[in-house]
């Protein structure tokens, strides 16, 4: 029995109250051998799916692997455990099994599995080499994570959907850690700039660089007002692209303030609006 905080509470208000000596609760000793009983219980109940491969095939699982499968012990044992694995990723399975046997002691992956009702699950892994009954086998413990990788294709279609709006509509994001001066642009903003992320320091001194020099004092201007005036600014103003042509953006901003009323983070808009301006002139 676990020994709570309550519990030592109560025996100490019951000793006070009969005057007899607190029972200190029994030390286990580190030498004790623990029950079989208990790590089968362990084992039996453990959350994680829990399995033993030897010679590729499978030689004893717990109630969670089966769970996850739908499958019984029955229709497992014995059986060669790349069955299970998705056709796309036994090579990369099969791959990890042979660096096991080459003395590689421990690894983890992620790789699908299909149940018996033919869904599609995917599984982070880890296995482990061991030895077993005077040969090497393979110890493996899982965990279920298809939601989390199903939460993850949502957002990256998410934000696929958004990177192909934003270049549709020649329009891009930023977002302007003031503190930190770190300036984050969505793809579309590179493209409208002429730049690559791996040629470009995105901070506010380098993109006021890339403004057209006639126009920074008006830029710096909307900027200033809007960070201390608290001012959310709608302007146009032009761009100079590495090559040296122009472009005209519209940009829109506003600021996030701290309790302090200090500025903390600006975001903001960009878009290329050159061919309207040239055809309204």
């Amino acid at each position: 029995m676990v020994d709570t905080g309550i519990d030592r509470e109560k025996r100490s208000t019951e000793s006070r109250a009969t005057g007899q000596p607190m029972t200190q609760p029994r030390q286990l000793d580190p030498c004790q051998k623990w029950p079989e009983d208990l790590f089968k219980t362990i084992f039996n109940n453990s959350p994680i799916g829990i399995y033993i491969v030897q010679d590729g095939l499978f030689r004893f699982m717990n109630p969670r692997f089966l769970e996850v499968l739908g499958l019984n012990e029955d229709e497992l044992i014995d059986t060669d455990s790349l069955n299970l694995v998705h056709p796309d990723d036994r090579a990369m399975v099969r791959q990890k099994a042979v660096k096991m046997l080459k003395g590689e002691s421990s690894a983890e992956y992620e790789y699908r599995v299909t149940s018996r009702y033919g869904e599609t699950k995917w599984i982070l892994e880890t296995v482990a080499s061991i030895q077993y009954q005077d040969r090497r086998a393979t110890l493996g413990h899982f965990v279920d994570i298809t939601e989390r990788k199903q939460v993850e294709e949502t957002l990256r279609k998410s934000e696929a959907g958004l990177t192909e709006a934003q270049r549709v509509a020649h329009l891009g994001n930023w977002d302007w850690d003031i503190a930190a001066n770190e300036l984050l642009w969505s793809d579309e903003i590179y493209r409208i700039f002429g730049l690559t992320p791996q040629e470009f320091s995105a901070t506010y001194e380098a993109f006021l660089d890339s403004v057209y020099p006639d126009d920074r004092e008006f830029v710096q201007r909307a900027v200033t007002e809007a960070l201390y005036q608290k001012k959310p600014y709608s302007i146009d103003h032009r761009v100079v692209l590495p090559d040296g042509s122009q472009r005209v953006v519209h940009e829109q901003a506003e600021v996030t303030f701290d309790h302090n009323d200090q500025p903390m983070r600006m975001v903001g808009t960009v878009q290329d609006v050159t061919e309207r301006k040239q055809s309204e002139e």
